[in-house]
C-alpha cells in the first residue's frame, strides 16, 4: 500500500467503524435513554390502563418490554384518533378499527391490529407492527423497526438506522 494514502485508508475505515456503531460501548443517546414518567397526564382520547400489561394478542410478545414504557395505550374496535400529546415512551395498542396515531418524541412500542392504520411514530426507538389492512407508517427520526403486516402497506424510515 502507498504509505501516503494509508493514514487516509485508516481515517475512513475508522470514520466508518464509529458509523456503524463497532466501537459504542456506552450507548446512550437520547434515542435509546428511556424518558421518565411525563406529569402532564393522560390523554382522554383512548383509555389508559394503569397496569403495564398489553391485550391479548401482542404481535410479538417477546419484543414488548412494559419496563421500557411509562404508559400503556389501549385503543377500541373503533376508529381511533391518537396522539401522545406531550407523554412520552407509550406502548400502543390500537386493536380494530382505521386508526390514526401520533406518537411520542420517546420510545414507542405499537401494535396496529386489523385496520388501515396511519401512524407518525416521530423521534426515539420505536418498534411497529402494522398488523393486517392497508397501513401507512413513518417511523420518524430515530433507530426504528417497523413491520408493515399482512396488506398493501407504506412504510417511510426518515432519519436513523431503520429497519
Amino acid at each position: 500500500m502507498d504509505p501516503v494514502l494509508a493514514p487516509f485508508m485508516l481515517l475512513f475505515l475508522g470514520t466508518l467503524s464509529l458509523d456503524l456503531g463497532l466501537f459504542n460501548n456506552n450507548d446512550d443517546t437520547p434515542e435509546d435513554a428511556v424518558p421518565a414518567a411525563d406529569p402532564a397526564g393522560a390523554s382522554d382520547t383512548a383509555p389508559i390502563t394503569d397496569a403495564a400489561t398489553p391485550p391479548s394478542g401482542v404481535a410479538d410478545p417477546d419484543e414488548f418490554d412494559a419496563t421500557l414504557y411509562t404508559e400503556v395505550v389501549n385503543g377500541t374496535d373503533g376508529a381511533n384518533d391518537l396522539s401522545a400529546e406531550g407523554r412520552s415512551a407509550l406502548a400502543w395498542f390500537l386493536v380494530d378499527g382505521d386508526d390514526s396515531l401520533d406518537g411520542s418524541l420517546g420510545n414507542d412500542y405499537v401494535e396496529g391490529g386489523a385496520g388501515d392504520d396511519s401512524m407518525n411514530l416521530r423521534d426515539g426507538r420505536d418498534l411497529a407492527y402494522g398488523g393486517a389492512g392497508d397501513d401507512s407508517i413513518d417511523a420518524g427520526i430515530g433507530f426504528d423497526t417497523v413491520f408493515g403486516g399482512d396488506g398493501t402497506d407504506t412504510l417511510i424510515g426518515n432519519g436513523g438506522n431503520d429497519v
